[in-house]
């Protein structure tokens, strides 16, 4: 722990200012970690290991949600206030303030619309899916045993007919009546 003195020091200024809850109040107003970390005069990385602390770090994310709606309130201000001069710098503004919004509270300031998420696994799951469904025996594809279709008087072997399956494609249908013309007219 080479950073615990000064991380003990940092969280007796913080005291002196109004301890956790004048901080977290900075952070829900918008103040950014590297802004407050410029005023206590300490580096940003052990700010934020204070404000990360397992005890502390549920109110910090909490602060961080709020500090939302103050960026959205900053975006419409910067919008209202542009000039024709400076209007790029201003969207340059508005667009971090709009990002730092969707990733602290997406609820509220995310993009609308489904979250859709592909991965290998789930292509891999459906083509499984898929060959298992080809795979599965078709009831209607399945013929009766011989003796079913022969059993009876009436019935000659000559006046059985199988029906092609219907997904069978037209050119195949055509080769396969093409053959039965052929051997009707061969002696």
């Amino acid at each position: 722990m080479a950073h615990r003195p000064k991380l003990m020091a940092l969280t007796r200024l913080i005291n002196s200012r109004g301890g956790e809850a004048w901080i977290l109040d900075e952070i829900a107003s918008g103040r950014s970690v590297a802004a407050l970390s410029r005023e206590l005069e300490c580096a940003s990385s052990l700010l934020r290991a204070y404000l990360e602390h397992p005890r502390r770090v549920n109110r910090f994310r909490e602060a961080q949600r709020r500090a939302a709606s103050a960026w959205a309130d900053e975006m419409l201000e910067l919008a209202d206030a542009a000039t024709p001069d400076d209007w790029r710098a201003r969207q340059l503004r508005i667009n971090v303030r709009k990002w730092l919004a969707e990733k602290h509270d997406p609820q509220q300031f995310g993009q609308a619309g489904p979250n859709v998420q592909i991965s290998a696994g789930s292509i891999h799951v459906a083509v499984l899916q898929a060959v298992e469904e080809a795979a599965r025996p078709r009831p209607e594809l399945i013929l009766p045993p011989p003796r079913q279709l022969l059993s009876g008087p009436e019935i000659e072997a000559t006046d059985i007919s199988v029906a092609p399956p219907t997904d069978i494609s037209a050119e195949a249908m055509y080769n396969i009546t093409k053959e039965k013309q052929h051997e009707e007219d061969t002696p």
